[in-house]
This record gives structure tokens, C-alpha cells and sequence, in this order.
């Protein structure tokens, strides 16, 4: 009865936390003030902060994960975690181009609507290997970067084995990476991502979603006859207004109908914003191992002409992605119900119904059960939960 009762306080003080760092977060973010360069994130006080002064940044990040193992059967949207002030900077006003970060390259003029939202001057800010770029400096472009890094101090520390898959091994070369499975004869060229960056852009040309693309590599290394390893860096761009609108495109089905639009933009930054992070890094994924994995070259490549259409994502690896994620998050727990049937539905009434309309789809079928036996059998209905 005593552990029953420690339990309920547990929660009980860790609602109240989040209620209380919502509420102080909502009132910060109609603020249109722009902020000084002096004044980087330092507004964001949470309930589980403490005093970072006299700690080295590993201290700093043990303590954080500390916090965070706390809070181990609390979901996502209610965790409360300060981040590693040491390993935050703000290089300020820029163009992106000029900080190393990427080199310049053709694909900055040859795709200008794309790469119109990293190209020029941003605000750029630098926390460990990750890049977050703004175009203005207001309280809620600053909440926007905070969301993003909890989001990734959270997929650290709540879901390590995710992290680890998805953004630890994918840094390092063929050789050294234990999950790869080096099973095609010509593999061509292997992408490795050392680095990583949000983009929240408001170009007007473009959807209000999530996309990911590359920017050319830093430096190729040959590593064999056959191989080329590309560093490059993984860009994930995002429309400011998809955060606003709660994780969706404008006019699209909400993913908290329960929830006025400030509520959702609120509520997406604590939960579907993780979510969706993770979703466009497996995109990013398959196309890391595309060269040497079949299963992720038949999704980039081989699906298209099966299917006799070019988008990939579209009739095969955005619904194997999408099932993904949500297996994942069944499994380890601790997503919203909100966020886990939005993309259940989205897989259930539109993906999986447009891929089997497809005149070829049992073909691709066929074909994917000889690449993945760990996949399930024709008959079973979720035969697109693909494990990477």
C-alpha cells in the first residue's frame, strides 16, 4: 500500500510539473518581442531544473538523464527536463553556408525552392551535434528549438535503443557499424551522418510538413575499392505553421481534435513532435543503407518500378515507416493516444488502401517477404511492420 501511494504521488507531482511548465510556456509564446543574442533559451525555466554552474558538461548530462529515468513511466508529453545549458550556443544571425557546418554546393542553385530555407542568413543554434536554424529570434522560435532538443535528450535517454539505432550507429562507417548487413556485391556509396539539422523555415512555396533531405558531403573518404563514404549532414525541414497546426498541414485532419490551435501547437512541441522526428529520420535511414541493405534499397528503389510509379515514399516506404514508428511506440509505450491513432488511421485508411490499389501490389508483396523473412506472412494483416 505504501509503494501504491508513492506511485500516485509520483503522478500527481509530475501532472502538476507539466501543468505548471505548460501554462508558464503558453503566456511566453504570443510574445512577438524578438530576443537579444544574450538571451538564448535562459527564459525556459522548468520544474526539474538545477544548477549547471559549477558541472563539466558530462556531469550536466548524467544528472539530465537522471531526471529523465525518474520520470521512466511518465509519457512523453509529461516529462518535464531542463537541457545542457554547456552545450548550447548561439553563433547568431548567419549565413548558413559560412559556418562549416555544410559546404556550399550546386544544390543550393540547381533546387532553389528546397534549399531556400537553409540558404542565407538564419539564426543558428548549436547543441552537440545538432543544428537548429530559426528566421527570426522570438520566444516562440527559441520554444520551437527547446522542443526539438528535448525531443532528442528524451529519444536519449527514454528510448536509448531508438537513439542508438538512429542516431549513433548511422554516424559511423560501414565497418564499424554492428547493424549493418552488408549483402549487396556493389554497394556503391554509403551515407554516413555525423552531423544533423532542423530547418523551421515560413517559405511560402512550400508545403507545411516535414521533409528530409542531404546536403552535399563535407569530405568523401575511400574506405575500399568499392566503397565511398559521404559525410554529410541530415536536414529535416519544417514549416513553422505545421507546429503551429499541431503537427499537421494546413487544413489537414488534426492530430488533437480535442484541442483549440494554440493547445495542439503546445501539445504536438511535448509529444507528435517526437514522433515525427523520428519518422523522418528513418526516411533518412533507408536511404543511408539503401546501397548496402536490400530491404532498404528494394523501398528506395526497386518499389518505384514495380509499382511503376517514381514516388517510393509514397506507395511503399512512407506506409512501412509509418507502421514502423507506431510498432516501436507500442512497444516501448509512453506516446499519447492522440498521436498513436492519428498515424494509425493515417496507415489504416490511407497508405495501406493506396498501396493495395496498386494492380502490382501482391508482386511487391512477394518480393519484400524473400528480402525481410523476420517479416510477417502474406496473410497477416499488418505484413507491412518491417523492423530495420
Amino acid at each position: 500500500m505504501p509503494q501504491l501511494f508513492s506511485l500516485f504521488l509520483g503522478l500527481i507531482l509530475s501532472l502538476s510539473a507539466y501543468a505548471q511548465d505548460n501554462a508558464y510556456l503558453k503566456t511566453k509564446i504570443t510574445n512577438k518581442t524578438l530576443l537579444p543574442n544574450t538571451e538564448v533559451l535562459k527564459w525556459i525555466k522548468t520544474s526539474q531544473d538545477f544548477d549547471q554552474a559549477n558541472l563539466s558538461t558530462q556531469e550536466i548530462d548524467r544528472q539530465i538523464a537522471r531526471v529523465i529515468q525518474k520520470q521512466k513511466s511518465t509519457p512523453v508529453a509529461e516529462i518535464v527536463t531542463p537541457i545542457n545549458l554547456k552545450k548550447l550556443a548561439y553563433y547568431g544571425y548567419l549565413d548558413f553556408k559560412k559556418t562549416g557546418i555544410v559546404t556550399d554546393s550546386e544544390l543550393f542553385t540547381s533546387q532553389p525552392d528546397l534549399y531556400a530555407d537553409a540558404d542565407g542568413p538564419r539564426n543558428i543554434f548549436q547543441y552537440g551535434n545538432l543544428t537548429l536554424l530559426t528566421t527570426y529570434n522570438s520566444y516562440e522560435d527559441q520554444l520551437h528549438v527547446y522542443s526539438i532538443i528535448r525531443s532528442f535528450i528524451i529519444l536519449q535517454y527514454k528510448y536509448p535503443e531508438i537513439y542508438e539505432a538512429l542516431f549513433l550507429n548511422t554516424a559511423l562507417d560501414p565497418r564499424e557499424n554492428p547493424q549493418i548487413v552488408k549483402d549487396k556485391s556493389n554497394p556503391g556509396v554509403y551515407n554516413a551522418n555525423p552531423y544533423f539539422v532542423v530547418s523551421i523555415h515560413e517559405n511560402p512555396k512550400k508545403a507545411s510538413n516535414a521533409t528530409t533531405s542531404y546536403f552535399s558531403p563535407q569530405h568523401v573518404d575511400p574506405i575500399s575499392n568499392s566503397w565511398l563514404a559521404d559525410k554529410n549532414v541530415h536536414v529535416i525541414f519544417f514549416h513553422k505553421e505545421t507546429l503551429r497546426n499541431g503537427g499537421v498541414y494546413t487544413g489537414g485532419i488534426p492530430m488533437y481534435p480535442s484541442l483549440a490551435k494554440a493547445d495542439a501547437h503546445i501539445r504536438f512541441l511535448r509529444d507528435g513532435l517526437l514522433q515525427t522526428l523520428v519518422h523522418e529520420r528513418l526516411h533518412n535511414y533507408v536511404s543511408n543503407y539503401a546501397p548496402i541493405n536490400q530491404m532498404c534499397d528494394f523501398m528506395r528503389n526497386d518499389a518505384s518500378l514495380i509499382t511503376g510509379n517514381g514516388s517510393t515514399y509514397r506507395y511503399l516506404e512512407e506506409p512501412i515507416i509509418t507502421h514502423t514508428v507506431n510498432t516501436l511506440f507500442e512497444s516501448y509505450g509512453g506516446m499519447s493516444t492522440e498521436v498513436m491513432q492519428y498515424y494509425q488511421e493515417l496507415f489504416d485508411k490511407t497508405q495501406l488502401p493506396e498501396l493495395k490499389s496498386n494492380t502490382r501490389y501482391q508482386e511487391v508483396l512477394t518480393k519484400l517477404q524473400k528480402i525481410n523473412p523476420k517479416s510477417p506472412s502474406p496473410e497477416e494483416r499488418d505484413l507491412l511492420r518491417i523492423y530495420f
